[in-house]
Order: C-alpha cells, then structure tokens, then sequence
C-alpha cells in the first residue's frame, strides 16, 4: 500500500530531532522542513510560496515533554 503525503510527512515529523523547533510552528513539505517560527500565519505564507502548489503538514513541537496515549 502506498503512502499518503500526509503520512510520509507525519511519519518524518515524527522521526525527526526537532529540538531546534520548541515552541514553533513548522512545515513540512517533500520530507524537509521549509519553513518555521512561532507566527503561524508567516510560517504558512513562507510555505506556500515555498511549496508552490504541493501539499504540505503544519505541526506545532512541543515546547516541554509530551506524553502521548
């Protein structure tokens, strides 16, 4: 079975050290991070320049530990 975008990006979101990112905004678009910060409507603006037409995955990372069910 193939792989939704949504699922690749989500599956790199959560592989991915985003330490660098607490607390912010981030998009993610073919698997990279393109965009960033804590304004979310910049950070969609910056990636839908950057990402033309493709479809990309906002997420917020979480500032603290996070504990997830």
């Amino acid at each position: 079975m193939q792989k939704t975008i949504s699922e690749t990006s989500y599956n790199y979101f959560l592989k991915t050290n985003l330490d660098k990112y607490k607390g912010e905004w981030v998009i993610i678009c073919d698997n990279k991070i393109v965009s960033h910060g804590y304004n979310l409507k910049e950070v969609v603006e910056e990636a839908k320049k950057l990402c033309e037409s493709k479809k990309f995955l906002i997420a917020k990372v979480p500032s603290g530990e996070t504990m997830i069910f």
